[in-house]
Order: structure tokens, then C-alpha cells, then sequence
């Protein structure tokens, strides 16, 4: 078994949407307006995917039968692809042929972010034997956990860049390197040496010498004064 995180933002995820479903709940025609660019990116457990699969995701993705299901629900629930009728699956599978002749033909994903900009999924795939229900209830259960993991994981990767790019405005030596911004990160938010250590998988000795070049290049004193700083320049105002 593998697991797969999509995430798909739209453009053409939106026409595929209005051909194949053309009446439409108010929740999703305010999401297919909001639907403006095509991309796609997969992470994967597993590797198999290639580039010209990937192009297709948004045509699947669009067609799913899980898609009309998610449309109309406030909080979009665990599904699996034996849940639908057999005309139903051998359908999309018929139109997906390429892209589950290599991730597998059963699945099970669970909804991440379902909005304007898109959708995120986190699925489960494999060849052979469906997903039971006992598998549903055990996703449902970790389906707010893998939510805020991946909030978490957007909030970081916006931040860090924030904090990269604010320091990117004065000479080559004052600005942050990838990894110090990293570290300027979680210190705004109030981490010890030893927790941003943790969390970035490296010794607490090397978070200290990152320390040291994040206050000199920041000009300040001390920890507390960077961490202002940084939480200032990478927050949005009120």
C-alpha cells in the first residue's frame, strides 16, 4: 500500500467540473468562479508517478466520483471507491486508465483543503482488495490530525520564505541563508535551541551557531529581539 498527497489547483479543474456536473450546489459553483490557474504536484510514499500522469490529475481529479460527493458536504468525509455503484467505478476507471494503471486501482482519501485555490487530498492506493471499513473509521479518526499537519506545514514554508526574503533586501551578508531562516522561524514562535533542534533534525550546537549568525546579521542582541523582529516582518497586520 501507498499513500499520496495531491494537491491540484484549478483553471481546468473547474471546466472538466462544469461539463461534468452542470447543476451545480451554490458551494460549488462559489468554489468553481474562485478556480483561476492549473497546477498540480503530488508527494508520494511510493514513486511512480510520471510528469505526463501527473499533467492529467486535473482531468481525474475533475471527473472523480468522489468530487460531486465532497461538493456537497460541509465537512467532506473519508472516501472509498468501492463506496459507488460498479457502472460508476468502471467508468472512471475506463477514463483514469492511464494514471491507476500505475498508482493501483483502489483508494481511499480523505479531504485536506477544498476551496477556491483548489483541492488537497491525502490518499491511500493499492492494486488489490478494497479498503474496509475498518480502515474508513481509522482515517476518519486521523483525518483532523493530517489536516492541521499539513496547515502546519504551509504555515512554515510561508513563514520561512517570509523570513528569507525580508532580509533579502540588504547585501549578500546580511541575508538569510535557506536554513537560518528556518531557525528565524521557529524562534519567532518561541522555541527553544533544543525544540528548533528537534524539529529540524539537527544538533543543538549547529541551531546555536545558526543563532549567532541570525543576530549579527539582524543586528541585534539577543534571541528576544531577533524573535520580535522576525515576528514582526513575517506577520501579516491586523
Amino acid at each position: 500500500m501507498a499513500v499520496e498527497v495531491w494537491n491540484v489547483t484549478a483553471g481546468t479543474v473547474a471546466e472538466h467540473m462544469r461539463s461534468y456536473a452542470p447543476t451545480l450546489t451554490d458551494k460549488t459553483t462559489a468554489i468553481l468562479d474562485g478556480m483561476i490557474s492549473c497546477e498540480g504536484s503530488v508527494h508520494e510514499s511510493v514513486p511512480c508517478l510520471t510528469p505526463a500522469i501527473i499533467k492529467e490529475m486535473p482531468r481525474t481529479v475533475a471527473r472523480h466520483p468522489f468530487m460531486s460527493v465532497w461538493m456537497r458536504q460541509a465537512d467532506p468525509a473519508v472516501l472509498k471507491l468501492s463506496d459507488f455503484s460498479a457502472p460508476v467505478r468502471r467508468r472512471h476507471l475506463d477514463e483514469g486508465r492511464k494514471v491507476y494503471r500505475e498508482i493501483g486501482y483502489e483508494n481511499m482519501t480523505a479531504v485536506m483543503t477544498l476551496d477556491s485555490r483548489g483541492v488537497t487530498t491525502a490518499s491511500l492506493r493499492r492494486h488489490r482488495k478494497p479498503f474496509s471499513e475498518e480502515e474508513r473509521a481509522i482515517v476518519e479518526l486521523l483525518k483532523p490530525h493530517i489536516r492541521q499537519a499539513y496547515a502546519n506545514a504551509i504555515r512554515f514554508e510561508t513563514l520561512s520564505s517570509a523570513a528569507h526574503e525580508f532580509t533579502k533586501q540588504g547585501s549578500r551578508s546580511e541575508s538569510l541563508t535557506r536554513r537560518e531562516s528556518e531557525v528565524a522561524v521557529w524562534l519567532a514562535e518561541g522555541k527553544t535551541n533544543r525544540e528548533i533542534a528537534l524539529i529540524l533534525d539537527v544538533a543543538a550546537r549547529t541551531v546555536e551557531k545558526h543563532l549567532e549568525s541570525i543576530l549579527r546579521k539582524l543586528r541585534v542582541e539577543n534571541r528576544t529581539a531577533a524573535a520580535i523582529l522576525i515576528h514582526a516582518r513575517t506577520r501579516p497586520g491586523p
